[in-house]
């Protein structure tokens, strides 16, 4: 596979992150929680991630701590390589810009962690909510006229013809798939739907 073919099987993998981290107003999800969910799909997809930083700069934001203790802002500008761990000429190249707050030394490690959280859940697409309940389901592709007339034909061959295989398909989608009608049956239930009626009995 190449790359974008690999970033694609992560893609598959792993759709979902929920935010685990409250910061001041607003949950977040951190940096340890993405790497921790990618790592394993991105080893088994063979890709190499390389950081670089482009550029970085430490600014005086006038604001101090309860303690007057001044707070600097980095501003730094980083690329990521996603690598094909079996051919290093292949490669998909992304940046991004990145700030960060501190009172103390940590003001860069927050930026660089900040950037390359973003650039993984940005490049393999991932979902983020507060909770289970807030992710978004995409709509599923619903099977088509031909597959329908392949069910029914399943149907015949099991000797249920006209109205009865019709009741047959809709007492499948009611009973097994929780639909309200057979046509609304999502394309990857398909060959399950044709297993069960290719193994469902005779009609006396």
């Amino acid at each position: 596979m190449n790359i974008y073919q690999r970033i694609n099987k992560v893609r598959e993998a792993v759709e979902y992150l929920k935010k685990d981290k409250q910061v001041e107003t607003y949950w977040a999800v951190t940096h340890d929680m993405v790497t921790a969910q990618l790592r394993k799909p991105m080893m088994e997809n063979g890709i190499v991630t390389v950081l670089r930083q482009l550029s970085g700069e430490v600014q005086d934001t006038g604001k101090t701590t309860s303690r007057k203790n001044p707070i600097t802002r980095y501003v730094a500008m980083y690329e990521m390589d996603f690598v094909n761990m079996e051919d290093s000429t292949d490669k998909f190249t992304t940046s991004i810009g990145s700030i960060a707050e501190d009172h103390g030394d940590k003001a860069p490690g927050k930026c660089a962690s900040y950037a390359v959280k973003t650039l993984l859940l940005k490049t393999f697409l991932i979902e983020t909510g507060e909770g289970d309940e807030s992710r978004i389901e995409a709509k599923p592709t619903p099977i088509g006229e031909l597959d329908l007339i392949t069910l029914k034909d399943l149907c015949e061959a099991k000797g249920f013809e006209g109205k009865d295989a019709d009741d047959k398909l809709q007492s499948l989608a009611e009973r097994v798939y929780q639909l309200k009608k057979i046509q609304d049956l999502p394309e990857k239930y398909l060959e399950d739907a044709k297993e069960r009626l290719t193994t469902m009995p005779r009609k006396e």
